[in-house]
């Protein structure tokens, strides 16, 4: 599933929602029959460009609806790729916080699902890793919502976009249905109104201009022990 989405991605690591249902009505691809509202319920959408949604695929990947219950005591689900990355940091770093430099150079020789050690940073990555050091006084607190956003951005195919706390409600494909009634799967037909509408969109936004094609990037943090987080004293 991982590569048959990787091989349509865009840059960013998303995928077309009209390209991901062509998959499956016109290639005989088994699955991708989601419905937009259970992908946008799972955290799986990305809208900030109306009239061209996107299937982002690690947050894809890792929700409820791709787990397989395999016994009484747990499902069986994807690996979250992005887990690798943070825990050469926390191995390396020995400390909640770092400089982005000290960041960059550990991320910098290590080599990801995806991507190959020795890889170079580009501007706008450099500059947004510096602008979220500099909300919390000149560290990066590693495990913020601004860093996995900004991981997000720098891997955007291991690691999953993390949307503000109750934005999105994961939910298996029973239970979506036990609440709404509704299958987690759109019917061909509507599949195909859905391609026949983006094709003709009635109103276009385009989010170009945004840095590195950055259109969901949000500033806001949500730290995982705000109440000890102490930003650092600048001397």
């Amino acid at each position: 599933m991982a590569d048959k989405l990787v091989a349509m991605q865009e840059n960013g690591g998303r995928v077309k929602l009209a390209d991901f249902y062509t998959s499956y009505l016109d290639k005989g691809v088994p699955y991708f029959q989601e419905r937009p509202e259970y992908l946008r319920q799972s955290g799986a959408l990305d809208e900030s460009d109306p009239s061209v949604p996107r299937v982002i695929i690690p947050n894809y990947l890792v929700t409820p609806l791709n787990c397989q219950n395999v016994s009484s005591y747990y499902d069986l689900c994807c690996i979250d790729l992005c887990e690798d990355m943070f825990e050469e940091l926390e191995m390396r770093l020995k400390a909640p916080q770092a400089k982005p430099a000290e960041i960059l150079k550990i991320l910098t020789i290590v080599p990801s699902a995806y991507a190959p050690a020795g890889r170079t940073w580009t501007d706008s990555l450099t500059k947004k890793l510096g602008e979220v050091a500099e909300h919390h006084g000149g560290e990066v607190p590693l495990h913020g919502r601004l860093f996995a956003q900004w991981m997000h951005f720098a891997y955007p195919l291991e690691c999953p976009y993390p949307h503000l706390s109750g934005a999105t409600r994961p939910q298996t494909k029973s239970e979506w249905f036990d609440e709404t009634g509704m299958p987690s799967s759109a019917t061909q037909t509507e599949m195909r109104d859905i391609i026949g509408a983006l094709r003709n969109p009635s109103e276009s936004a385009s989010c170009g201009e945004s840095e590195e094609g950055m259109c969901m990037w949000h500033p806001e943090e949500e730290l995982v022990d705000a109440v000890n987080w102490k930003a650092p004293v600048i001397m």
